[in-house]
């Protein structure tokens, strides 16, 4: 993250938050020794048994908390849903004792509390006030993707999970940035009704031909076929990125990625054929985070931080912040009606990159070649 010398970056006083289980860190790393300090000194600054606000952000559409629950990804998935609503609602009353007005979810948080539908009367209070953090994040990834698309074009574009973000950033995309030749859709055999009424609906809508393809089955490879795709699942390592065809971008706003970050940055640094990038983040300018533990000095911040990407942030705690406001809409159906807007709120498209991988021109100039 891009830090500024001048702490009082935010020009409004509203506050928000955004709540995060505890990050995994496997395969984000070239070596297994980094990886293992990595994890030390994390365990050694989070709190392993109750949630725990890590800092606060501040920038120029205003201020909010970064508050991390003690459970991983993995660990919120084996919990059955009332811990996994317990949990979050410890999480949901500490950002409100901090006052804030909108909380924002990252990753696979929505889906694993059911998209916040049948929430328990103590979820009643904070009904208002929360936010999934799609619509931003949608429009993340549709900028990068209208940012891309300046320079090159999208023959076959596949889509890997077609959930909330998988079909919101495909309304987005074809309505407003692109029409591929075709189209493919990627996810588990037990969601084929769901895949085949979305295939069918698309294609009477937009007159793309569609292509359905099953994770473990042999369609699957399929996918590889495709010169853009686009990564929106909650398992890891679901691609291999040595499979992927010269000329090919994939955007993955996945999370865990849906492929070893290390791999990745290995394959564009070696073989520079391809462009791997991370999706659903935005630039928003100048930002500073800093953090009230002492266990934690600006040195530890700025290394955890670079490894989360480039100076840019996610859509999902973005639209927290905007919310805060009051200017941003809180769901997915308001995202055409939230592109006009993004001028306004001055949110660009981040820098390509992947993680802390920053991607050179040289390599970005090199992939656009191999498309032509």
């Amino acid at each position: 993250m891009r830090q500024i010398k001048d702490k009082s970056a935010s020009n409004n006083s509203s506050l928000s938050a955004l709540i995060m289980c505890r990050p995994n860190l496997r395969g984000f790393f070239q070596t297994k020794s980094l990886e293992l300090l990595s994890r030390a000194l994390l365990n050694w600054i989070l709190n392993q048994k109750k949630v725990f606000c890590l800092g606060s952000l501040k920038c120029s559409l205003g201020e909010s908390y970064l508050i991390v629950l003690p459970y991983k990804t993995s660990e919120m998935k084996i919990l059955n849903l009332k811990q996994r609503q317990e949990a979050v609602l410890s999480a949901l009353k500490l950002a409100q004792s901090m006052k804030a007005e909108k909380i924002s979810f990252a990753g696979l948080l929505p889906s694993l509390l059911n998209h916040f539908k049948g929430l328990p009367e103590d979820y009643l209070p904070f009904k208002e006030k929360i936010t999934r953090g799609h619509v931003i994040t949608c429009l993340g990834i549709a900028l990068l993707i209208e940012k891309l698309i300046q320079k090159t074009s999208c023959q076959t574009l596949a889509l890997v999970g077609a959930g909330s973000i998988g079909r919101l950033s495909l309304t987005i995309l074809l309505e407003r940035v692109l029409k591929p030749q075709k189209l493919i859709l990627c996810d588990l055999r037990k969601k084929q009704k769901e895949i085949e009424s979305l295939a069918r609906k698309i294609h009477l809508q937009y007159k793309i031909p569609v292509q359905i393809c099953y994770y473990g089955e042999e369609s699957f490879l399929e996918l590889y076929r495709a010169d853009f795709i686009l990564g929106a699942v909650s398992s890891k390592f679901l691609l291999k990125p040595e499979l992927l065809q010269k000329g090919a971008i994939l955007i993955d706003d996945s999370f865990p990625p849906i492929l070893s970050v290390s791999k990745s940055i290995q394959r564009m640094k070696e073989k520079q054929d391809v462009l791997i990038l991370s999706g659903g983040k935005l630039d928003i300018g100048a930002f500073h985070f800093e953090s009230p533990s002492w266990k934690i000095p600006s040195l530890l911040i700025s290394y955890f931080t670079k490894q989360l990407g480039a100076g840019a942030l996610p859509g999902c705690w973005l639209e927290a912040i905007i919310s805060a406001n009051n200017t941003a809409p809180t769901e997915e159906e308001q995202l055409l009606k939230a592109w006009p807007q993004k001028e306004e709120w001055n949110l660009k498209a981040s820098k390509l990159h992947f993680f802390k991988y920053k991607v050179p021109p040289l390599l970005e100039e090199k992939v656009y070649q191999l498309r032509k």
